[in-house]
């Protein structure tokens, strides 16, 4: 189990306030120089970790980096990129750019105290836009997850949204509001 694996901390919420309060619970007490958050949909790829490491080393300088992930039953591209490239602030928020694994600087989030959206449905796109606002990201062609499109409660399935749809405006707000600079509306989301 991880509670007997060396280097793992297992930690516990005392309610379910989504996928938001939990990455950043596991950034407060995180050791580590980068964040690759992998959640119950993600399977991680052989390789993986030590393709990200490289890359992390050889593109030190951006705070972000992008991957591409693969369908888990087909092992097509999610992605809607075609080699590496920069992602900049304006291309992330004007483009459909598909499915993306980030690879985060911790650093960089801990030392300007920034983190996920405290909204149960997610919204990690408003971190992810708010960093790019400081500079580009980095978008490396080489897939390092299979994405399970199957497993239950899945923010992106059409049965949660149905379920869930004031979740969901709240964050239709917020990108409504990168979008048009409103500082005081994306302000009172972290």
């Amino acid at each position: 189990t991880f509670r007997s694996t060396p280097g793992v901390t297992c930690l516990r919420s005392e309610k379910n306030g989504g996928p938001g309060p939990a990455r950043n619970l596991g950034i407060s007490v995180a050791k580590g120089r980068f964040l690759l958050p992998v959640d119950s949909d993600f399977i991680l790829m052989d390789g993986a970790l030590q393709r990200i490491l490289q890359e992390v080393e050889n593109e030190h300088h951006y705070r972000i980096l992008f991957f591409p992930c693969l369908h888990y039953a087909t092992r097509s591209r999610l992605d809607k990129l075609g080699g590496s490239c920069e992602i900049t602030y304006e291309r992330f928020l004007g483009e459909d750019l598909g499915e993306l694994i980030p690879v985060v600087d911790l650093q960089y989030l801990k030392h300007r105290d920034i983190g996920y959206p405290k909204l149960k449905s997610g919204g990690e796109s408003l971190l992810w836009a708010q960093i790019l606002a400081q500079g580009p990201a980095r978008f490396i062609d080489n897939p390092v997850v299979l994405y399970r499109t199957d497993a239950t409660n899945r923010i992106c399935t059409l049965e949660y949204q149905l379920q869930n749809p004031g979740d969901l405006a709240v964050i239709a707000d917020a990108m409504a509001a990168v979008y048009s600079g409103n500082r005081s509306l994306k302000a009172s989301l972290r």
